[in-house]
């Protein structure tokens, strides 16, 4: 049939992004009601739904491309995505007090950050698998290096992406087989850093914290108790827990909405928060559909959906032939599980940082990027049904073929290990 040889690649793949876009269209419809109001109320749907037009169809390409474009593509979106940050970074576009979005036509702006994600999915895909002939304390060190100098460009006006991809570099560079004491400084360095940050933010004044970075008054206010609060009785503090301020406002109003949602929700179109909560259709939006859809559709389903996509890759990357391609999809099933966990605590009140919902918020070019990424995972899908249906060499033959020059700890792959 035509759509077969269209939508080609796993079945629970389309799935689970066919779920996510159609849950994607009526959330965001719901949650940019504050535009309809505005006399705009087709336009915020139908530029969503251009945008996931154009996003299947991005899928559908990619899907066709074969292991060595994909080799090639991993260097080439690392140095362009290197390249657009820094153009963010010195001329970027100011928008919710932060600098690192760079104008496009037709009034679009495009996050340089998103494109590194992917990107550093690839690299990490290559340093661990290609490049066999160095050892794995070297391989560590490189895939360090292209890690840490985006970060800190990212860091300073965009601090929730940064954490995001520190902790993706964590879990993949175990997964590839780093060596454990690497790893295990790493952690404690990470501590440290944490620590360090924490005091700094205690300790230093606003206008000084403004210098080393415009967020930084916002993220003090974020961990950082007003100390006015000190001069009230223990009474009035936790009297202060129910009052609605600007420092708590986000979250606040998220767990209203996820509280109105109940079991079963308001159902779509009826949110009451979608109109108090800023951001409610890209960074709130999973406490817009708790509270539409309850907690058993967008509390559970959702979630679980994630959770799904991470372990159909992981069975996935066992199957693929290419140490380099099995790398690929367990890289993309942990950025987005990880991305995805994020938004739900953001969601929850637990703490206030912004990640979008991937394949659900709202988000133009990000969509376009993370659909992308889709494209790649059906690429290599696709190639393993073909190696099913031809007899061809399953992921039994796949360990690193090339021996390290020194005594270093020599170490395989282990998320391929049966």
């Amino acid at each position: 049939m035509a759509w077969k040889k269209l939508f080609q690649g796993d079945r629970t793949l389309w799935v689970i992004f066919f779920f996510f876009v159609v849950i994607s269209l009526v959330e965001v419809y719901s949650a940019s009601s504050t535009l309809a109001y505005q006399g705009r109320m087709m336009s915020p749907i139908l530029k969503h739904t251009a945008f996931i037009v154009m996003s299947i169809v991005t899928v559908v390409v990619v899907s066709r491309f074969n292991s060595g474009t994909l080799k090639f593509m991993g260097g080439g979106l690392y140095i362009l995505s290197f390249i657009l940050l820094i153009i963010a970074f010195f001329n970027g576009t100011s928008i919710n007090g932060a600098s690192r979005w760079i104008p496009l036509p037709f009034g679009l702006t495009f996050q340089p950050s998103e494109l590194m994600k992917i990107a550093l999915v690839m690299v990490a895909a290559i340093i661990y698998t290609l490049l066999g002939h160095l050892s794995a304390k070297k391989r560590f060190i490189w895939f360090s290096i292209l890690v840490a100098i985006p970060i800190l460009i990212i860091a300073k006006d965009n601090l929730s992406t940064a954490i995001l991809i520190a902790v993706f570099f964590f879990f993949i560079s175990w997964i590839g087989g780093a060596p454990g004491k690497n790893l295990f400084w790493l952690l404690i360095a990470g501590l440290f850093f944490v620590i360090l940050a924490y005091i700094l933010l205690l300790t230093l004044p606003p206008q000084t914290l403004s210098k080393l970075s415009n967020r930084a008054p916002t993220w003090k206010n974020r961990v950082v108790s007003d100390p006015a609060l000190k001069d009230l009785s223990p009474e009035q503090r936790d009297s202060m827990m129910y009052v609605i301020t600007d420092d708590n406002f986000q979250e606040s109003h998220a767990k209203i909405a996820i509280a109105r949602g109940g079991l079963f929700g308001v159902m779509p179109g009826n949110s009451i928060e979608r109109d108090i909560l800023p951001q409610a259709f890209s960074d709130y939006i999973y406490a817009i559909i708790i509270e539409e859809m309850g907690f058993i559709v967008g509390g559970i389903l959702i979630p679980l959906a994630y959770f799904v996509l991470f372990f159909r890759l992981a069975q996935l990357a066992q199957r693929t032939a290419s140490r380099f391609e099995g790398m690929l999809l367990m890289g993309f099933g942990l950025l987005y599980l990880l991305q995805a966990m994020f938004n739900f605590i953001v969601a929850s009140g637990f703490i206030v940082t912004g990640q979008t919902l991937p394949l659900i918020s709202k988000g133009g070019t990000s969509y376009l990027i993370t659909s992308l990424a889709f494209g790649i995972m059906m690429s290599i899908s696709r190639r393993i049904a073909l190696n099913k249906e031809n007899g061809g060499e399953t992921a039994e033959a796949m360990t690193i073929e090339s021996e390290v020059s020194d005594n270093d700890e020599l170490q395989e792959i282990n998320i391929l290990d049966a």
